[in-house]
């Protein structure tokens, strides 16, 4: 996909601006936008916007619409842009690019969306890099050959894209409880197999008529039923998870930012993807060579 280098530093009208249709990204939320709105009117704005003309007049905002909110928020009638000339996929790099690359925190549903919206972008203009001379043999995939790009456009492992990929096949509900981690991530990718109705019956077992919690062993249990069954039901969900009435809650450890934010400052810890493999190093490196464990990312890596 052939970026196009011309630029020019306008000031536009921010009531001339709308997000792109592509953005997968949710806005700050009305704390950090003023928060944001706060440092901008003391401060100033140190980078442009990045903007495209749109079709039905005004401009589609590339990069920088919480900025652009922010301005909005303060009341300041322009702001400082540059104009670009994207094509959609071009558009959707940006977008896709600026957040990934520049944001500090991003929800699961952000990243899978946004993988998803660059592998697509790829798929069609047939990116050409180094890696499609290393693997033109024609025995990979031409799905592993995307899927491997977008993984180190964005320096990231080609599971860690699946993974986030899968997410997007969720019904908004669970993908939302995916995002406030009352359902773990690989949880989430073990549903995100089910077909619609399914998952909507998962959804109303464990989140409207439970409660009960979900977890690995659940998650991998449902997946398990629904590959022999091609279904999911409401009885089937009752047989496998509750017992004479009862709900068997089962205590999880969550190895994640927020549990050990009250150890080590957040800024310092890695993303929650990263802390779970580190976890796992450290426990191969001191369990393997007894052979006490298997690997947690073992299991991962099978997942799709």
């Amino acid at each position: 996909m052939e970026q196009k280098n011309q630029k020019k530093l306008i000031r536009v009208p921010v009531d001339q601006l709308k997000p792109h249709p592509s953005d997968p990204f949710k806005p700050y939320q009305r704390d950090k936008l003023r928060e944001l709105a706060d440092s901008i009117y003391e401060f100033g704005l140190f980078n442009p916007i990045v903007i495209t003309d749109c079709a039905e007049g005004g401009y589609y905002i590339l990069s920088g619409k919480n900025r652009a909110a922010a301005f909005a928020y303060n009341n300041y009638p322009e702001i400082d842009a540059f104009l670009v000339d994207a094509d959609d996929d071009t558009a959707a790099m940006i977008i896709t690019d600026s957040n990934l690359k520049h944001r500090d925190r991003l929800l699961p549903s952000e990243r899978g969306f946004a993988y998803l919206i660059q592998y697509e972008a790829m798929k069609r203009q047939g990116k050409k890099t180094h890696l499609y001379q290393e693997i033109t043999s024609g025995l990979i995939d031409p799905k592993t050959r995307t899927r491997k790009i977008v993984a180190e456009h964005n320096s990231v492992g080609e599971n860690d894209i699946k993974r986030y990929i899968r997410l997007t096949h969720l019904i908004p509900e669970l993908l939302a409880h995916v995002d406030d981690e009352s359902i773990p991530l690989y949880s989430g990718v073990d549903l995100s197999f089910l077909d619609l109705p399914s998952q909507r019956v998962v959804y109303d077992s464990f989140f409207v008529n439970g409660p009960a919690s979900m977890d690995l062993e659940r998650s991998g249990a449902i997946k398990a039923l629904y590959n022999e069954k091609k279904t999911i039901t409401e009885e089937m969900i009752n047989k496998l998870v509750f017992k004479r009435g009862e709900v068997r809650e089962r205590v999880v450890p969550l190895i994640n930012r927020k549990m050990l934010s009250s150890i080590v400052t957040e800024t310092e810890l890695p993303d929650d993807e990263t802390l779970i493999r580190l976890f796992a190093e450290f426990l191969r490196d001191k369990f393997n060579a007894s052979g006490k464990i298997e690997l947690v990312q073992r299991r991962s890596e099978k997942i799709l």
